[in-house]
């Protein structure tokens, strides 16, 4: 468990920096923490590790200045994040590959996001092929503030 910590994150792969990397287990938890990057950094606050079989939890965590604050890359990942607010970042949860339907994502905030070129920004990011149900649940679930549709909740 991770809780009530500042997290900086550092370059892990050349020109790309991480807060928190989970590879192959399961059961991580961050939360009370502050996740914050530099914003002229390619960074990403927590992310699984593609191909891996994981499954985290984030709840009530900070993300400011990132390019993602959530990433998860397998198709094998299971995700919560709860009561979280996210600020200053071009995309807030970045699901990749799995399910939306299996991860929960609730109860956050998302707040002024960054543009990095051509409007392509968003709060929640889901695979193709997601339904609408899915996508009315996460925008009746959680806040946006200044953040316009399709830029809140956006399927890929």
């Amino acid at each position: 468990m991770i809780d009530n910590t500042t997290i900086k994150p550092s370059e892990f792969y050349p020109g790309w920096f991480y807060g928190v990397m989970v590879d192959d287990v399961t059961g991580v938890v961050l939360k009370n923490s502050t996740i914050a990057g530099v914003a002229s950094d390619d960074a990403v606050g927590i992310s699984d590790t593609a191909g891996s079989t994981t499954g985290f939890t984030v709840q009530n965590v900070n993300f400011t200045n990132l390019w993602t604050a959530v990433l998860t890359d397998s198709a094998d990942s299971d995700v919560s994040v709860t009561g979280s607010t996210f600020d200053g970042i071009k995309h807030g949860v970045y699901i990749s590959a799995a399910s939306a339907a299996s991860q929960v994502i609730t109860g956050n905030t998302f707040r002024n996001l960054v543009a990095t070129g051509a409007g392509d920004q968003d709060a929640i990011s889901l695979p193709t092929g997601t339904n609408n149900t899915v996508v009315t649940n996460l925008k009746a679930t959680n806040t946006f503030s200044g953040i316009t549709t399709p830029r809140d909740v956006r399927v890929r």
